[in-house]
């Protein structure tokens, strides 16, 4: 099988769409307190404008001609002040998504190692992005490409 990541266009758009919502409802299933289940419409809205231009990626996987993943992220500037030291531009994964069939067969790694390679291309220092908290595979690809806890994130609901 033959895997290409390339640019996404619009024309990607409805694909984009459902291979979030099939992500999110993967989510959705294992954390219902807090993610709900998504639905088309929404999805579609989510992604109506991709992003595109200087410091924005967007890159789909195509298998045999066919979307099975995306990733979407950008590069910005460093942050100034706060307390974590930044060398440089920074690379942000806002999204990968592979869809549930194509799992565990290296496309998620492929999308990776594409933006890695824009982003360093764009001038990025560091790339971070974020995850739910035991998502076992994701940590697992996640530490395989040399990434590293950095940040624990929180949560407590207030509701009765």
């Amino acid at each position: 099988m033959s895997v290409r990541i390339r640019s996404a266009t619009n024309d990607d758009l409805d694909a984009i769409a459902e291979l979030a919502r099939e992500s999110v409802g993967w989510h959705a299933d294992r954390w219902p307190d807090i993610k709900q289940p998504p639905d088309a419409a929404g999805m579609r809205a989510a992604y109506a404008d991709l992003p595109t231009g200087d410091g924005y990626y967007c890159a789909v996987a195509e298998q045999d001609g066919v979307p099975v993943g995306f990733l979407t992220g950008n590069v910005s500037p460093a942050p100034e002040g706060g307390i974590e030291r930044h060398h440089g531009p920074v690379g942000y994964v806002a999204d990968v998504a592979v869809t549930a069939a194509a799992r565990r067969s290296g496309i998620a790694t492929l999308l990776m190692n594409d933006f890695e390679r824009w982003a360093r291309s764009a001038g990025a220092a560091t790339i971070t992005l974020s995850m739910h908290a035991g998502n076992d595979a994701a940590s697992a690809l996640y530490r395989s490409l040399g990434f590293n806890d950095s940040w624990i994130r929180m949560r407590k609901d207030l509701s009765d």
